[in-house]
């Protein structure tokens, strides 16, 4: 069972209320949709709001202040997951983000495999994949308070 980086600390007299999980993490065709999920390029189109509301709708939820629909609740939970760090809860850098990896990735591993590419080429598309690959870490690593 996997932790849920959303949970929060209890404010009230009852407990806070994990979300509920979206896929089976207890199998492998249920992790695999979540990963295809996190790699959806969708969310990075999701403006500042957005991603406001997404997070005050899942914190709402979790603090029993409110009970959306499951449907508003599953698109924020998405929104929150793909787009905020979830130890700061703040967002993520748009290309640092998960959802972020395939359409720039994409371009890299094409750019280093051109056939007879010269020292440069070969330089340039090295330093972009190591470059963006140290971009993905530094910007999903995990942040002590």
């Amino acid at each position: 069972s996997t932790a849920s980086p959303f949970r929060m600390e209890s404010t009230g007299d009852e407990p806070s209320r994990a979300l509920p999980p979206r896929f089976n993490h207890e199998t492998f065709f249920g992790r695999m949709l979540y990963m295809f999920d996190q790699f959806d390029p969708r969310p990075l189109f999701a403006t500042e709001t957005q991603l406001k509301e997404a997070k005050v709708l899942v914190e709402g939820y979790q603090s029993r202040k409110s009970d959306p629909s499951p449907q508003k609740l599953e698109k924020a939970q998405k929104l929150v997951e793909c787009c905020l760090h979830p130890d700061t809860k703040e967002p993520i850098f748009v290309p640092f983000r998960v959802s972020a990896f395939l359409p720039i990735a994409i371009p890299i591993g094409l750019g280093l495999l051109q056939p007879n590419a010269g020292i440069g080429s070969v330089i340039f598309w090295q330093w972009m994949n190591q470059t963006h690959a140290a971009a993905m870490n530094y910007g999903n690593r995990p942040i002590q308070k």
